[in-house]
């Protein structure tokens, strides 16, 4: 009789798998809108170009902004008279009413 204990047989190890390794998208849900934004401001405002960037678009946006709110204001009624020279709405909406409007 022995006192060596007796070993268990180990089970033999599959294979690698041969190819890159893969990533099982299934499982996972879709990213909430809210993270997106909040990741890509965070990356937008992290670096000094990415404030400047912010910063430029924001002027401009304001320029273009305060330019139709000029235009407006200052507008002396010339897209008004150039829409109450043309025919009406009805008569416009398809090419047979529009020539059988102008007999």
């Amino acid at each position: 009789m022995s006192t060596a204990t007796p070993v268990p047989p180990v089970p033999p190890v599959p294979p690698a798998p041969v190819g890159p390794p893969t990533l099982d998208l299934g499982k996972s849900g879709r990213t909430p809108f809210g993270r997106l934004v909040t990741v890509e401001w965070r990356k937008m405002v992290d670096t000094r170009s990415g404030i400047w960037l912010l910063a430029i678009t924001g002027g401009l946006l304001a320029l273009v902004a305060g330019l139709v709110v000029l235009v407006v204001g200052l507008n002396d009624g010339f897209f008004s008279r150039c829409r109450s020279s043309s025919p009406s709405s009805a008569s416009s909406s398809s090419p047979a009413s529009g020539v059988s409007a102008t007999r």
